[in-house]
């Protein structure tokens, strides 16, 4: 190990607490916890160990832009709440589109299916058209 101030440890890491990036780690929990995550889960879920996700919650340290926007795109939250605190977390979800109605009625059809040990009742097309259909939806290219 290397040794820093005269101590056997891990190098001292780049940080600074200030009003500001305690705000930014308050915004962090708030998501973390609105998925209903610990902090060594939601930081294994980007890669992260939890002690350096533990700093970005209290403060300590500042997370790099890349993954904030990486939070934002998996969480959907908006990069402005996370950056600033300005917009709400979620914007309010009017109500589901003719789209969305239909693909969630396949994908209910599906997991009765599955769940009884049944085949799936798709057609190898309609279950390639279902998978493109979820794709683009979850990618934000239909709305």
């Amino acid at each position: 190990m290397a040794k820093v101030n005269g101590k056997r440890g891990r190098p001292a890491m780049h940080s600074s607490s200030s009003p500001e990036l305690e705000r930014l780690g308050e915004r962090l929990k708030a998501v973390r916890e609105s998925e209903g995550l610990g902090q060594a889960d939601f930081a294994a879920r980007f890669g992260l160990r939890r002690e350096l996700y533990g700093f970005f919650e209290r403060g300590v340290s500042e997370p790099g832009a890349e993954l904030l926007m990486k939070i934002s795109a998996e969480c959907g939250v908006s990069g402005d709440f996370l950056l600033s605190g300005r917009e709400p977390m979620r914007q309010a979800q009017k109500g589901a589109l003719p789209f969305d109605q239909a693909v969630m009625q396949k994908c209910s059809v599906l997991a009765r299916h599955v769940a009884a040990g049944q085949n799936p009742p798709l057609a190898p097309q309609a279950e390639a058209q279902l998978a493109s259909e979820l794709y683009e939806f979850f990618m934000g290219k239909r709305q």
